[in-house]
């Protein structure tokens, strides 16, 4: 069934009999080439998707600014036009600014900011009685979904300073010293919920994208990955490798040793290979007993480097064949696959335990 710098070389796994290798680790949950948020979900503002994810907490900033119109009592109006300018500079920064150039980390800015609407709308409108004190919730939980621990603790901090700063500098009335009991409540309850929602997200991402027998990114978070290698290949103009990789006479190992012992043979490899592509790189279980591996910034000579490491690699005694593509400059994420699949296809055809090239692209490539 089919289905820079390189990385420095560890030795596979010694056990004699691969049946008794222990399922590895996940492998997203320990290394992330995004920095400072979570991988899958950690470049929230980078399209695809990015409106979806804004909406919620679009919607939220226009009622509140809504009820600050039409709602009855005094307004102070010099931070309530400070609210307004802010939350359109925010949503301005969510759509217009090029997010995919930019830092990871940069992608924080705009929740954290939208804790000063909060506090803004609560001076406007009265202070601890404004009844805008909830609004701090929306980027707190924003972080939640996207943000790791550090950037959820400094969410907690901004969202006391947001409650206890106009206490201190401000007082009574509009801060009367019995908001003290409120900003307890407030931070016993918070930051529990968002902790417990991140944990709950992480452990949803993890069963949407990893496989459950090797650990690996599964097909659809395969394919994910893999689209947004090409999007980025074709925004910076750099190059972008991919190989489809399959394990030969796989089914004549299972009938010898049966499937437990196929099980563990996938296992063994899919943690010897991890070990060998760079951190950039993606694997993946494609299907079965077949893997792919996305290499951005890697032509087709380099990636050749890693297959060949991959395939010396391979444990218990077997061989496996891989077929490897570099993307072409105007071509998706399908076509780019199907080139790999043909070479893949070629290897097999030639005597399996080899490399192929896509030789309709790459002609003269020496394999």
């Amino acid at each position: 069934m089919r289905g820079g710098s390189w990385p420095v070389d560890r030795p596979p796994p010694t056990s004699a009999r691969v049946r008794s290798c222990q399922v590895p680790g996940r492998q997203w949950s320990s290394r992330s080439s995004f920095g400072a948020l979570t991988p899958r979900q950690g470049r929230p503002l980078d399209p695809p998707g990015a409106a979806l994810r804004v909406r919620p907490f679009a919607l939220g900033a226009i009622a509140a600014l809504l009820t600050l119109a039409v709602a009855p009592g005094e307004v102070d109006w010099p931070p309530a036009v400070g609210a307004l300018a802010l939350t359109v500079l925010i949503a301005l920064s969510c759509t217009l600014v090029p997010w995919t150039r930019l830092p990871t980390w940069l992608q924080a800015a705009p929740p954290f900011a939208y804790f000063g609407v909060a506090g803004l709308l609560r001076a406007a409108a009265g202070g601890a009685t404004s009844g805008y004190s909830p609004l701090i919730m929306l980027p707190f939980f924003w972080l939640a979904l996207y943000g790791t621990p550090r950037l959820l603790a400094g969410a907690t901090l901004v969202s006391a300073s947001v409650l206890i700063a106009p206490i201190l500098l401000v007082g009574a009335p509009e801060y009367p010293t019995t908001e003290w009991r409120r900003v307890i409540i407030w931070m016993s309850v918070l930051p529990p919920m968002g902790f417990t929602l991140r944990s709950l997200v992480q452990r949803v991402e993890a069963l949407a994208r990893d496989d459950a027998l090797t650990g690996l990114l599964n097909r659809r978070a395969w394919d994910e990955e893999l689209q947004q290698a090409v999007a980025r290949a074709r925004r910076f103009s750099e190059p972008l490798t991919v190989a489809l990789l399959d394990l030969d006479h796989f089914k004549a190992y299972n009938d010898a040793h049966g499937h437990l012992a196929g099980d563990g043979l996938l296992r063994v490899l899919a943690d010897t290979w991890r070990h060998r592509i760079r951190e950039i790189d993606r694997l993946a279980r494609y299907g079965g007993e077949e893997f792919g591996v996305v290499m951005p910034a890697t032509t087709i000579g380099g990636a050749h480097v890693v297959v060949q490491r991959l395939l010396a690699a391979v444990p218990d005694g077997q061989t496996a064949s891989a077929g490897i593509a570099e993307w072409v400059g105007d071509e998706d994420a399908t076509a780019l696959v199907e080139r790999a699949d043909q070479a893949l296809y070629r290897a097999k055809r030639e005597g399996r335990n080899r490399a192929r090239s896509d030789p309709a692209a790459h002609a003269g490539e020496a394999d």
